[in-house]
Order: structure tokens, then C-alpha cells, then sequence
């Protein structure tokens, strides 16, 4: 369902590790890209080199305020998730910059899709009889386990491509677990893609760069808190992050650095800048965790509908509810997520209602 509204574009590939889509539009590779799928695949027959897919920016909120049932407000600046008593949720406080005032927003569901980082901090500033350290933080897991994806990327140039189609923006080549190419498939635990891209350059030249994404275990050390002492300009507590790397972090970025050094080979391009180990989190912009989805309330914030245990009726659905991260872009997980949860929320609404009108 979310692919067919992004009109997800790509290839069937039947890669197991990598499952197809529902896609509005299949591609067919360029020559060039053929001859460095061709080359990638005799190198190492596992591999499995496939396109990426991709969509078009999605104009959500349009599609929502055709429906007529949306109202959005700006200048709100949310500051805390209300709860009532009985450990449902009530609706949302937050300060009006217009007017300087404090406003309550009272709703019987509440979908908090801040971004990770934000929503964490929403929930932490919020509290119940149950979670008074703030909404999910009796498990613990409230704030803890933060990702992000390793990134290691390396540029170059090589010979001139051949002529052809223009390559869409958003497609390259890719390389799913490229940490298993040696083998017929993964063998669980982390790994890491790659995503390829070669354009036409001038003097004779094409450009290449590849861009490796591996996935950072959850470690409850990485974790986000309310600062103790500093404040935004609204007065209400920013986050304190710490998040850094650990050894096997490092050690699976120079295999991911070693890959690229290995496909530039095998492509017939000149490596002119490799990073030699990634950046800090963050710099993926994928960030992921710190208020997990479970099937316990003792080691989870979210429920496996994507519910906060410590308020019914709020739903969260942004990338902080990733238990682990695997090794794609997480944007379409998320949707995915989203729709689901909307599902439920409603079904539950529904029968509440039913129940109270047949007892």
C-alpha cells in the first residue's frame, strides 16, 4: 500500500535478503550501469547487484488537506504528551509563540512522528502516574540504544561511459549485504550495501562514487537524557546525546572501506578520496532507537502496534521506535509503521464505540 502511493520506481530482482516491492514503474538499467552490474556479478557470483529504488518527494500534506479534515497550526511548539489518571492518553500541551500562551490540545489519539531524537525528547518531558520519569522510562529503554548507519564513501573517476539514457535521478546501483559477497547468502548479525553511482564527466573522465551504509548495533550506552541545566528559547530542556562508536563499529567501517577500494578495482576506477573511518553518529542522518517497539513493557517503550505502554492512545511512529536498524535507508519501514499503526488506532476506536453502543 505505501509503495503504490509513493509510486515506488525499480526492478523485481528477487534478491531474498532484499524483497520486492509493489512499484508503479519498473527500470531498466542503463548500459553502463548493465556493464558494472555484469562486472560486479562475475567478480563475485553472490553478490547480487540490483537497482536501487526510489520515489518522487511525496506531497502528504496535500493529500491530507484534500480530505478536508485537516488543520494544521503554526508556531506550536510542543511540550509535553497528557495522561490521565487511568494511563490513557489526553492530548497535547504546547506553547504558542504568537501569543506567548500555553495551549492544550485535547485528542483521544495521538500520533507523535517528531523525528527520533524529538519525539524521545517529548517523552521524556512527559509523565503518568506509571512513567514519571516520563512516558515509557520504567523499562529503561526510554533514550537508550540511539543508531545511526556507518557511512564510509569513496570518490574517483574512471573512463568515459558510454552513450546512452541520462540516469534518473535516484537510481543507482546496488549491493545488498555486500559483507556476504563471498557467500551464498548472510549470515545474520551486521553487514553493510553499497550504492553506486557513475555520471559523465568532461576531459575524457566519468565520475564514480559509492557510498556504503552498515548497521550499528543498539547498545544501551548510546543513549539521549534531558540536559540538567540548559534550555531552548521556549525554556524547555534540550537533549544531552551521547553516542560514539565502539571497536566492532570501526572495525566493520575499514571492511566497508576495503569493499569500495575492491569495486573501484573491479569497475576500473581511480579512488582519489576514501574515508578512512566513518564520521560520527549522526552523520548519516538516519537516526534510529531510543524508544523501541516490543512485545514487554519491562525492556520496551512501544507496544508491537507501535503504542506507548504508558498511554494508550498515543502512537509513535517515527524511526525512534526501530528496535535494530539493518543496513537501508529507513524511510519506508517508517511509512510503513505508520500505516499499520493508523490501522490499528482505528480499529480500536471502532470497537470501542461498537462495544458501548451493544454493551
Amino acid at each position: 500500500m505505501v509503495e503504490r502511493r509513493l509510486r515506488l520506481a525499480g526492478a523485481s530482482e528477487a534478491v531474498p535478503w532484499q524483497p520486492d516491492s509493489h512499484l508503479s514503474r519498473e527500470l531498466e538499467p542503463t548500459l553502463n550501469q548493465s556493464a558494472l552490474m555484469a562486472a560486479i556479478g562475475a567478480r563475485w557470483p553472490y553478490s547480487r547487484p540490483m537497482l536501487t529504488r526510489f520515489a518522487p518527494p511525496l506531497d502528504a500534506l496535500e493529500g491530507a488537506a484534500m480530505t478536508g479534515r485537516l488543520r494544521c497550526r503554526e508556531g506550536a511548539v510542543v511540550k509535553q504528551i497528557d495522561v490521565d489518571r487511568s494511563g490513557r492518553v489526553r492530548g497535547v500541551s504546547w506553547f504558542d509563540q504568537q501569543s506567548g500562551a500555553n495551549v492544550h490540545a485535547r485528542a483521544p489519539l495521538v500520533f507523535l512522528c517528531a523525528s527520533s531524537l524529538e519525539s524521545t525528547r517529548i517523552l521524556l518531558l512527559s509523565h503518568s502516574a506509571k512513567g514519571i520519569q516520563g512516558l515509557g522510562a520504567e523499562s529503561d529503554a526510554l533514550g537508550r540504544n540511539l543508531m545511526d548507519h556507518i557511512v564510509i564513501t569513496g570518490w574517483g573517476g574512471g573512463a568515459p561511459l558510454r552513450p546512452g539514457p541520462v540516469l534518473e535521478d535516484g537510481c543507482a546501483v546496488y549491493l545488498p549485504r555486500f559483507d556476504a559477497r563471498d557467500r551464498p547468502a548472510p549470515q545474520g548479525g551486521r553487514g553493510f550495501g553499497v550504492q553506486l553511482y557513475q555520471f559523465a564527466g568532461g576531459n575524457g573522465r566519468s565520475h564514480f562514487t559509492a557510498v556504503s551504509f552498515g548497521e550499528m548495533l543498539p547498545r544501551p550506552e548510546n543513549r539521549v537524557i534531558l540536559h540538567p541545566t540548559r534550555r531552548d528559547k521556549w525554556g524547555i530542556p534540550i537533549l544531552h546525546i551521547d553516542c560514539r562508536h565502539n571497536d566492532a563499529d570501526l572495525a566493520q567501517a575499514r571492511d566497508q572501506a576495503a569493499a569500495i577500494t575492491e569495486i573501484a578495482a573491479v569497475a576500473g576506477v581511480t579512488l582519489s578520496r576514501i574515508n578512512s573511518k566513518p564520521g560520527p553518529p549522526g552523520t548519516g542522518i538516519h537516526e534510529c532507537g531510543t524508544a523501541r517497539m516490543g512485545t514487554d513493557p519491562a525492556t520496551s517503550v512501544l507496544d508491537p502496534n507501535n503504542q506507548c505502554w504508558d498511554a494508550q492512545g498515543l502512537y509513535v511512529t517515527d524511526g525512534s521506535c526501530f528496535p535494530s536498524q539493518g543496513t537501508q535507508n529507513p524511510t519506508l519501514t517508517i511509512l510503513a509503521l505508520t500505516a499499520r499503526a493508523c490501522h490499528h488506532a482505528v480499529s480500536a476506536v471502532t470497537q470501542t464505540k461498537r462495544e458501548a453502543v451493544f454493551g
